[in-house]
């Protein structure tokens, strides 16, 4: 096994631990965990394209498209998930999502300035939704 899994590894056992401790002394009851569980695994997901690329910088760039995307919807999801009422004036968040990967790849990538045009697009249409 590569050192780079036992690390993902022990950082979800971690977290699982964490969880449970929050949970036996009632910081978290288990419906509130259920409730975030889904949009917490969207998100761990997308830590492991993050790591994707930290391991292989710069050559993996690619990588922060999907984890950018990913966590952007799992961020969004979880939100609707902890505040209910705000379900309604967030989901423009989930046409903003590719465009944050996009913008990540840009960032960290060769900065290829073809990649903004679609981060603009998306990013225009998301915060006119947003108004």
């Amino acid at each position: 096994m590569k050192n780079s899994s036992k690390y993902i590894i022990g950082a979800v056992l971690i977290i699982i631990g964490i969880l449970a401790i929050f949970g036996n002394i009632g910081f978290l009851t288990f419906s509130w965990i259920f409730k975030l569980t889904w949009p917490t695994i969207i998100i761990m997901i997308s830590l492991f394209f993050f790591l994707g690329y930290f391991t292989r910088r710069p050559q993996g760039a690619g990588f922060l498209v999907p984890g950018g995307t990913l966590l952007t919807i799992g961020a969004t999801l979880m939100i609707g998930q902890m505040f209910p009422f705000l379900e309604r004036y967030i989901w423009p968040a989930y046409i903003a999502a590719p465009a944050v990967g996009l913008f990540l790849l840009y960032l960290f990538g060769e900065r290829s300035p073809g990649l903004l045009v679609p981060v603009g697009i998306l990013m225009t249409i998301s915060a006119t939704c947003f108004l």
